[in-house]
């Protein structure tokens, strides 16, 4: 069976450095064959199931065997079976989906005549830049949440579409407020460049929203 494990051999009473036992740790695991990546706290270790765990009871006789009195191992490990995954592979996965947010836009709801005020000048500053200290934005998928909590009934609206790239000021996903939803935020003034297109949002009859056609998708 094959096992992904982190690996934190801590050898004690050796001093503060113990560089040379993490050394001494990662020449094993090469020796075993391992496909070993080694990070700030610890080293990812994969392959099969005993081979792992024979070469991290090495890593303990080893660093013994240098004269450590005493070891301290961290392990964590995870198994599956429904399919083959690497760490790569683990670690490629969250990074397509860091690059799926960056790259897909974010949106701003604003009045449209305040919108039209903005464009007179550089940037867009709202209020929040300076009560809050970033402007709010949503995702496609999140935009319904903030419209129809905060902005029920307003008729004067318009979406923002910004594409992230061109964003100077720095955008961060947060949950600011327990929602259960991270949002992303943008720290500073908006600059105009970044404005792809802007979007009618009028609201139905009732006072509540829908996506409009240009981005719901359907």
């Amino acid at each position: 069976m094959k096992v992904i494990l982190d690996l934190c051999v801590v050898p004690l009473g050796v001093g503060l450095s113990v560089s040379k036992y993490v050394a001494a740790c990662e020449e094993v695991l090469r020796e075993a064959g391992l496909e070993a990546h080694l990070h700030a706290y610890g080293t990812n270790v994969e392959g099969d199931w005993d081979v792992v765990l024979a070469a991290v009871k090495r890593c303990h006789e080893v660093v013994h065997e240098m004269g450590a009195p005493r070891i301290t191992t961290s392990i964590r490990l995870g198994t599956r079976t429904d399919r083959e995954q690497s760490i790569v592979d683990k670690v490629r996965s969250v990074e397509r989906k860091l690059y799926d947010a960056a790259a897909s836009p974010v949106y701003h709801i604003i009045q449209q005549s305040a919108w039209k005020r903005a464009l007179a000048g550089e940037s867009y500053i709202p209020e929040s830049v300076r009560t809050e200290g970033f402007i709010h934005c949503s995702t496609r998928e999140q935009i319904l949440l903030p419209a129809n909590s905060l902005f029920r009934g307003q008729r004067d609206l318009i979406l923002l579409e910004i594409e992230p790239a061109r964003v100077t000021a720095e955008i961060v996903y947060e949950d600011c407020y327990q929602s259960g939803n991270a949002f992303p935020h943008i720290y500073g003034p908006l600059n105009l460049e970044a404005v792809v297109r802007t979007i009618p949002f009028p609201c139905q009859s009732d006072g509540s929203f829908s996506l409009p056609p240009a981005i719901s998708g359907d």
